[in-house]
């Protein structure tokens, strides 16, 4: 009986160590797993990248960007602000609104392009080589920052200025050196022949591209206009700018007859449109050459007689300078019959460029073309 009673104790004894046992391993496997799931949570992309975005933040902030990278070896614009500093544009970058997308992936490396407003910030590359497998269900990859490079090629803002060659630009206040200039182009097309050949008598302004990188804030761009190119819509605006304005409506109608043999004066009205067109010029061999060609077929005129001139504008000038002019021209010649039913028989849409001659006191009209719309 005795000894029943101290197997009995012993068998009590080893069910409670066996118990106790049991709750350590329980205890132990629960925080084994309940560790691993917050790692797990941890090293998801979605949270493992904000919070070492926000790690290098306050690195910076902390004056500890030497960490990820050397500062020295950033290059600045010289137009930069002056009290412009690396570690204030970076802050401010992280300030807005930051978003990444995955732009490189293998075994070993998973590379995130960082974006701030959607300007491209930096790059995060981030080490995949540690991989977790928990209890068979569980499975992960423990990220490590590998390295971070910043998207600095020309810094985190560039810009091309497009201007006229004299107009003076500022940049952040302070005046941009002419020596800057990276490209000269005319304003025109050179495949245009209508400016091309107004610019045989006069100096049309140039344009230039200014190219500044290295910008470590948006800068702040001014551009002092001289001399400039003038755009005006409305011809009334027009006439208070251009001196002597010419009858522009009238030499157009004028020539629109000319190209019908309309004009029953010598030469099939060659002299009498010549009055209005630069001698020699392009469009002055061209009228001749039409007035006098031994082949010239004109189109019948007596089909634009009894139509009348209606919807006339003149609209969309460029002044070029004071010598120098175009604008576009527009009007139909409507016929109305006996019912005053209406046919357009013709319609007039050409750009006129026009030259000051000095010694003549007058505007000659030096090219034209055809406004296709």
């Amino acid at each position: 009986m005795k000894r029943i009673r101290v197997l009995s104790k012993k068998y009590k004894f080893f069910i409670k160590i066996y118990l106790l046992i049991c709750f350590i391993l329980i205890i132990f496997l629960f925080f084994y797993i309940r560790n691993n799931l917050i790692k797990y949570e941890k090293y998801q992309i979605e949270n493992f990248l904000p919070n070492i975005i926000n790690e290098i933040k306050e690195d910076v902030k902390n004056d500890n960007s030497s960490k990820y990278f050397d500062i020295n070896n950033i290059k600045i614009n010289k137009y930069e602000k002056e009290e412009a500093t690396f570690k204030e544009a970076f802050l401010n970058f992280c300030n807005q609104d930051i978003t990444y997308e995955e732009i490189n992936a293998n075994e070993d490396i998973s590379s995130f392009q960082i974006y701030s407003n959607g300007i491209k910030f930096y790059t995060i590359n981030l080490n995949k080589s540690k991989k977790k497998n928990v209890l068979l269900f569980l499975n992960f990859t423990e990220y490590e920052l590998q390295n971070i490079k910043l998207n600095l090629n020309n810094g985190f803002f560039q810009k091309s200025i497009n201007c006229f060659k004299d107009d003076d630009v500022f940049i952040n206040g302070n005046l941009v050196d002419k020596n800057d200039i990276k490209e000269e182009i005319t304003y025109f097309n050179e495949e245009d022949e209508a400016i091309v050949e107004l610019s045989k008598y006069t100096n049309i302004p140039k344009k230039v591209i200014y190219e500044e990188n290295n910008f470590l804030f948006e800068p702040e761009i001014k551009i002092n206009a001289k001399n400039n190119i003038l755009t005006i819509e409305e011809e009334s605006k027009a006439k208070e700018l251009i001196k002597e304005y010419p009858n522009i409506l009238n030499i157009s109608i004028l020539w629109s007859r000319f190209m019908i043999k309309d004009l029953n004066t010598e030469k099939n009205g060659y002299y009498e449109i010549s009055k209005y067109i630069k001698t020699n010029s392009l469009l002055d061999e061209k009228a001749f050459k039409w007035a006098t060609g031994p082949d010239i077929t004109y189109i019948n005129s007596d089909i634009f007689k009894n139509t009348k001139i209606e919807n006339e504008k003149i609209y969309d000038f460029e002044i070029y300078n004071d010598e120098a002019f175009s604008a576009s021209v527009f009007f139909e010649k409507n016929y109305y019959d006996k019912e005053n039913i209406k046919t357009t028989r013709d319609t007039f849409k050409e750009r006129l460029y026009f030259y000051y001659e000095k010694d003549k006191n007058a505007w000659k009209l030096v090219s034209m073309k055809t406004i296709i719309s």
